[in-house]
């Protein structure tokens, strides 16, 4: 919000409260799992009256779902639940190249190698590893996308991983 920030609690949620009612609104909170049950009800508040009811989207894992449900009145203003599964390999070989320009036109064979070597599916992974080899392509341009440049990202991520080029 612009301006300066207020000082203290009380005008903080009162120009909180003022932004929603300006207009419609949709609060994206990720993360859900590692909040408190103040937060929560914090959020609960904002939701508010008819007035300023802005949509809010919470997004978690774990005990992200019995934390909501274990607040009565931050669950009774839930309209709908959605739980997402892992990319399959047939929607990794078609979303990963549209996702990031580095996987346009790549051999599907070797995308799925990446998926299994990234963790079957997992878009978090994906956007890690994509960053990292976008990196490495742009700072070395005769580098081109392998099996071992996936193999070295992976390592950068997780020390763990070996880094053992093949040979042809």
């Amino acid at each position: 919000m612009p301006g300066e920030p207020p000082q203290s609690v009380d005008p903080c949620d009162q120009q909180i409260q003022d932004a929603l009612e300006a207009e419609p609104r949709v609060l994206l909170i990720d993360e859900v799992q590692g909040l408190g049950m103040k937060a929560l009800e914090y959020f609960r508040n904002l939701w508010g009256d008819d007035a300023r009811r802005a949509a809010i989207i919470f997004v978690g894992s774990g005990n992200a779902r019995q934390k909501i449900l274990n607040n009565p009145a931050l669950h009774s203003r839930i309209l709908d639940w959605y739980q997402f599964s892992p990319l399959t390999p047939t929607e990794v070989q078609a979303i990963i190249p549209a996702y990031q320009q580095t996987w346009a036109g790549t051999q599907p064979e070797l995308i799925l190698y990446a998926d299994d070597m990234a963790g079957h599916g997992s878009f978090r992974n994906w956007a890690r590893i994509t960053l990292l080899l976008h990196d490495a392509l742009e700072e070395n341009p005769d580098l081109a996308l392998s099996k071992d440049l996936i193999r070295w990202v992976l390592s950068r991520i997780d020390p763990t991983t070996r880094h053992t080029p093949q040979r042809s």
